[in-house]
């Protein structure tokens, strides 16, 4: 086998093991407001099935949640298992996994 036919196997099997996840989601969901991120607050925190996550993108949920401290909501999103997001400083934190919301809906 020349190196030309090991290198092409190697890579077919690399890229057959990449699992992308492009699967949108629908969940019951809790979105908990921990403080603005700027003033050691950590933002909006998710909890979806007893799992704690990170919006990629907390432009999508609404301003007014911010009066809140915590509300219930059915989700749309995707996860994103490549992505951690690191929260806290440099002193001391920790990583939370990633999600990208699509949708989100206040239950009464």
């Amino acid at each position: 086998m020349n190196q030309h036919q090991f290198l092409l196997i190697i890579l077919a099997v690399l890229f057959s093991s990449c699992v992308v996840n492009k699967k949108i989601e629908e969940k019951e969901a809790r979105i908990i407001w921990r403080g603005d991120p700027g003033y050691d607050g950590q933002g909006f925190i998710i909890e979806i099935d007893n799992e704690t996550f990170k919006a990629t993108n907390e432009s999508k949920i609404r301003r007014k949640m911010k009066e809140k401290t915590e509300a219930d909501v059915l989700l749309k999103f995707k996860r994103d298992k490549k992505t951690r997001i690191f929260i806290g400083t440099y002193m001391g934190g920790f990583c939370m996994k990633a999600i990208k919301i699509r949708s989100v809906k206040f239950k009464l």
